[in-house]
């Protein structure tokens, strides 16, 4: 796994983007990933997955067990055309439409679609993002910009981008499957990450 920070004025930065176009920082996040998967794979139609405390109806508040479910998020970009603030609007209904069926199991969502079963993949997603919304402040740590390794962290997808609120500022853990990809080629995409979100603002 790597770690690195969106620095703070960066993040103020993103935030004023995104509520000016009545989004939020998961939704320029997102974002971001989707503009760069686009450039690293040349596909349009881009499918991530991430998750939620499927916790939403009442009677499960007091219940107790872990409840999580997945969510599939899928944009498509039409690379030639599209600006940064319409690839952010189309993130965003994307983003609201799958959260509007977050209830509906993942696992009854793969039957109905009838795909093919690997159980050494997921079959509509290889790429997590997963947002710690709460807020954990630690304005006064010192924050560095660089990438640093922070041990092996077993996975079940290639690629997990994990952004955790850090109060004034965001902390970027990246875990990837070794077996994949190289340190070298997550640090670029971190870095080259890192780049899309300074084009937005």
């Amino acid at each position: 796994s790597l770690k690195t920070v969106i620095s703070s004025d960066l993040t103020q930065k993103l935030d004023a983007f995104a509520k000016q176009n009545m989004g939020t920082l998961n939704v320029i996040l997102l974002s971001a990933i989707n503009v760069l998967l686009n450039k690293y794979t040349s596909e349009n139609d881009i499918t991530l997955g991430t998750f939620t405390s499927g916790r939403n109806h009442p009677s499960l508040n007091e219940m107790p067990g872990l409840f999580v479910n997945t969510i599939v998020l899928n944009s498509v970009l039409d690379s030639e055309k599209d600006t940064l603030v319409d690839i952010f609007r189309k993130v965003k209904e994307s983003f609201t439409k799958a959260f509007t069926h977050q209830d509906y199991p993942f696992d009854l969502l793969i039957e109905n679609l009838q795909l093919p079963q690997d159980t050494s993949r997921n079959p509509l997603f290889d790429i997590t993002v997963v947002f710690q919304d709460f807020v954990d402040n630690e304005s006064n740590i010192a924050q560095s910009d660089e990438i640093e390794e922070i041990g092996f962290t077993q996975r079940a997808f290639d690629i997990n981008f994990e952004f955790i609120n850090k109060g004034s500022f965001l902390e970027m853990v990246t875990t990837f499957n070794v077996d994949i990809y190289d340190k070298e080629t997550i640090i670029s995409f971190i870095n080259h990450f890192k780049h899309v979100l300074h084009q937005f603002v």
